[in-house]
């Protein structure tokens, strides 16, 4: 009876003992979270909430609406997408009841003067070899897509900014099909057709060219893209009527696929990463107008290439979002307030 005593009594303890570690072990999990980044509190429920992980993916700030709107892509196993997301500090899934065929390599763009975003081509029709040269506006409610009478000839990879001097959505470079070749041609959108211009000593042939509105100069600004057998660093300024190549004393890494935004708050562009020859680089530039700049944030995104990027004004931050990692397709979203990188 003792010795059954004795054990009853053992068992109680070790019981009693191992309740008490596991709030403990509880407090350690919360204290030290297995998530990515340095954060020291566990993640709130509404990040849970985000598009799945993609690269090549479509994006622009709808700034009638004051959100981020995120198309399609490729998924984790590089299957095409056609989800719409839109994000105000927040994602969240929009389904419609029209909405573009599943596509990457999209080009998309706010168009300021009709107040819808405008989404342009991208990859595939079904095949690797078959380009879209399909036109869709998104009103924030839904998609629509329009059916003008000529259009820029299908392709991908090409690059899309409103210029606030002509009032025109335009549209430069990329890949066509069905020859894959690059391009240098220049279309312009004004909400109902488009129109091919013909400028005088374009930039030469490229894919995945940065493109965006440079906030100092009121212009456009261009830089680099893929052209072989190498992708150059150039950068180029287009005044509404001409392209002016300039020559700033320092420049980022040739590139292409770079996440380029404007940062209206800074009155900024910003770049980060992209692709050099298969690899993904993770350092970010800052344009002001004259030159380029490198910053060197304590913190910032992994290297990645074919990010989806765009100015989130609600945060007054450029909003960054997936893309191609070292290893595999990312799902995070990123904030840059003109000093430091927040993982969100």
């Amino acid at each position: 009876m003792k010795r059954a005593a004795l054990v009853a009594l053992l068992l109680a303890l070790l019981a009693s003992g191992c309740a008490a570690s596991r709030p403990h072990a509880a407090r350690r999990s919360a204290e030290q979270p297995l998530a990515r980044g340095a954060s020291t509190t566990p993640t709130p429920a509404p990040h849970l909430v985000h598009p799945p992980a993609r690269n090549r993916a479509a994006m622009a700030y709808d700034a009638a609406r004051g959100q981020v709107v995120l198309f399609g892509g490729l998924d984790a196993f590089g299957s095409n997408l056609n989800d719409t997301w839109t994000w105000d500090n927040g994602w969240v899934q929009r389904r419609t009841a029209a909405t573009p065929p599943y596509r990457y390599d999209a080009s998309m763009v706010y168009d300021v003067a009709h107040r819808v975003v405008v989404l342009f081509g991208g990859c595939c029709a079904g095949l690797d070899t078959a380009a879209l040269n399909d036109t869709w506006t998104w009103d924030g409610a839904g998609w629509t897509e329009q059916h003008p009478v000529v259009s820029p000839s299908a392709r991908s990879q090409a690059t899309m900014a409103y210029d606030p001097g002509s009032r025109l959505v335009l549209l430069f470079g990329g890949e066509t099909f069905p020859d894959l070749s690059s391009t240098n041609d220049l279309w312009a959108w004004d909400g109902a057709a488009w129109t091919q211009l013909t400028p005088a000593s374009p930039p030469s042939p490229r894919a995945y060219p940065g493109l965006v509105h440079d906030a100092r100069t009121d212009g456009l600004l261009l830089f680099g893209g893929y052209r072989a057998p190498a992708p150059p660093n150039d950068t180029w300024s287009w005044d509404g009527a001409r392209w002016t190549q300039l020559s700033p004393a320092v420049s980022p890494p040739a590139r292409y696929n770079p996440a380029l935004a404007q940062d209206p708050a800074r009155g900024q562009v910003v770049l980060f990463g992209g692709e050099y020859l298969g690899q993904p680089l993770a350092d970010t530039w800052i344009w002001d107008g004259t030159g380029w700049s490198e910053r060197h944030p304590a913190h910032q995104p992994p290297a990645r290439q074919d990010a989806s990027i765009a100015y989130a004004a609600g945060r007054r931050a450029v909003l960054l979002f997936g893309g191609f990692g070292a290893v595999t397709r990312l799902d995070d979203t990123w904030l840059w307030d003109g000093t430091a990188w927040l993982e969100w």
